[in-house]
């Protein structure tokens, strides 16, 4: 059988009871799937917890990952420039992270993830220093901080203007 791990937040980005809801009627498809040999495990907490993150890999040792944890919404990652980074850079980083330390112990394609994790740990440094304005400056494409955070728009982490 097969096991699907979901890990969410619950933040109130969108409608928490709807979350819970959904969550809900899992539950309940989840005994239909007990039957045929397959589990559902829901674990409440944030995949920019890098430790938790890993956690969740050595124990369940994921075979496909899906990451359906960004948050959209350009006025949003303008008004809320830290929650939009943490979910859409830094949770997106820890779930590649450990996909690549689970999968094939940094070996394959090593020096391409180590370039990509460089600059991509360089960019996020480099925005924890900016104000909310600066922030807003680069999510509205006035500004493009540094070839870093231009690198992390060509490769699709965030989008600029």
């Amino acid at each position: 059988g097969s096991t699907i791990v979901g890990l969410d937040n619950l933040n109130d980005y969108y409608d928490v009871a709807i979350k819970e809801f959904r969550l809900e009627q899992i539950a309940i498809e989840e005994k239909k799937a007990e039957e045929k040999g397959n589990r559902w495990v829901f674990i409440k907490g944030s995949i920019a917890d890098g430790s938790l993150v890993q956690d969740i890999f050595a124990k369940y040792q994921p075979r496909v990952v899906v990451n359906l944890a960004a948050q959209a919404g350009v006025r949003y990652s303008i008004s809320h420039p830290e929650e939009y980074m943490e979910s859409n850079m830094l949770g997106f980083y820890q779930i590649l992270e450990a996909c690549r330390h689970s999968y094939d112990n940094g070996e394959k394609d090593r020096d391409a993830r180590i370039q990509y994790g460089v600059q991509l740990r360089r960019g996020i440094r480099e925005w924890s220093g900016m104000t909310d304005e600066q922030r807003r400056d680069v999510l509205s494409g006035k500004v493009a901080a540094s070839e870093d955070i231009q690198f992390m728009e060509k490769i699709g982490l965030i989008k600029i203007g």
